[in-house]
């Protein structure tokens, strides 16, 4: 099929049949179409945006990842912000949520030369990549090492 040929409904199927896949796996799949228009719009491929009437059918929720407290035990995302982040966040002036500040930490991190791997275990990333994610292990010693690295 040619993409002058595509509709709102071809869209949506291809959503739809990712309906078992969490919000935000929809959500990147809607990306992907507003990237694939936005290119052919520029050139004169198509007319029509139709990517921005696609809409998220899954009923999964996305998981919510959990910091941890001083004592080791686990706290809502909620809690985290509302006890811990948003003070630190009004002392500054600034308005940012954890999750902006965990792309710029890994951003600033690897632009400062941090390991890879390592810095992905230091920001808690999953990684879907079975060598770093079973066979490479890393010692507090290296992740400490890592972390003071860190230059802003």
């Amino acid at each position: 099929m040619r993409m002058r040929d595509i509709r709102l409904a071809h869209l949506q199927r291809v959503v739809d049949q990712h309906a078992d896949k969490s919000k935000s796996t929809q959500n990147n799949i809607i990306v992907l179409f507003h990237t694939m228009y936005k290119f052919c719009l520029e050139n004169d491929i198509c007319e029509k945006d139709y990517s921005r009437f696609v809409r998220v059918t899954s009923k999964i929720e996305s998981k919510q990842k959990k910091p941890f407290s001083k004592e080791g035990k686990k706290i809502s995302y909620a809690n985290y912000k509302q006890l811990f982040f948003c003070d630190f966040m009004s002392r500054f002036g600034m308005n940012h949520t954890p999750h902006e500040c965990r792309h710029t930490f890994a951003t600033i991190g690897a632009a400062s030369g941090l390991n890879p791997v390592l810095l992905k275990k230091i920001i808690g990333h999953a990684s879907s990549d079975i060598t770093e994610g079973v066979y490479t292990h890393a010692y507090i010693e290296d992740l400490v090492k890592e972390r003071d690295k860190f230059k802003v």
